[in-house]
């Protein structure tokens, strides 16, 4: 905004709406529950940044990218710039991440680097759409270097952790979140939740900077606690 006035960005068309709003949507491998697939939220969280001659934010948000009865998860993401501070927003760039092997993906998170390359964790499982039925919520990553194609994720998409287990509640989520490490404005740490024997958080540290030529990547877990 300018002065505190609100802009209207036109953006494209996509279909967001899962079962009428309610919080039980993604149905899991082998018979399990269906969990929310936190529909109508802007994810955790929109992030802005200051480069040289702009500033960017970029943010996601679950979409329905199968178009018939059949649900599948997609992620969609934005990324709006400003010539400066004070300066009008527009739209630079959006586009709508599909996972391998028509997985749901969805709870995302996603940070640029001091490079303006993206990076973004999210879930993933099975969907009915997938030929491989049998992943269960899992974390994953995947990116995009700042000279490519506008709105794609173009980095292949890399596990973090695969879950063994069903969620035995409907609720999932509140706990995905991306940041940049201070120490070389590059790395990325994401933290997500899955299933390893029982309800666990796992943190995945990843960079994708066109210098690093072999993507690396660590993982740590724990038990998270519901309040």
């Amino acid at each position: 905004s300018i002065s505190g006035t609100p802009q209207q960005i036109p953006v494209s068309a996509f279909n967001s709406l899962f079962d009428n709003g309610s919080f039980s949507n993604l149905a899991q491998p082998s018979g399990g529950i269906s969990i929310d697939a936190l529909q109508a939220t802007i994810m955790n969280q929109a992030q802005f940044r200051r480069f040289t001659g702009h500033n960017s934010a970029v943010f996601n948000f679950v979409v329905d990218v199968d178009g018939s009865s059949t649900k599948q998860a997609g992620i969609r993401w934005m990324e709006f710039r400003q010539s400066g501070d004070g300066q009008p927003w527009s739209l630079f760039q959006e586009g709508t991440y599909v996972a391998a092997d028509n997985k749901h993906a969805w709870n995302a998170s996603l940070a640029m680097d001091d490079q303006g390359n993206i990076g973004m964790g999210y879930t993933g499982m099975s969907s009915d759409n997938s030929t491989n039925g049998n992943v269960r919520v899992s974390t994953f990553y995947t990116g995009r270097l700042s000279g490519d194609t506008a709105g794609t994720m173009t980095i292949a998409e890399e596990p973090i952790a695969i879950g063994n287990g069903l969620f035995t509640n409907e609720r999932y989520g509140d706990y995905s979140k991306i940041d940049v490490d201070p120490s070389d404005d590059q790395t990325f740490w994401f933290i997500d939740e899955y299933i390893n024997n029982s309800r666990k958080g796992v943190v995945g540290v990843f960079k994708i900077a066109p210098d690093i030529p072999i993507i690396s990547f660590g993982s740590t877990s724990g038990t998270i606690s519901e309040d």
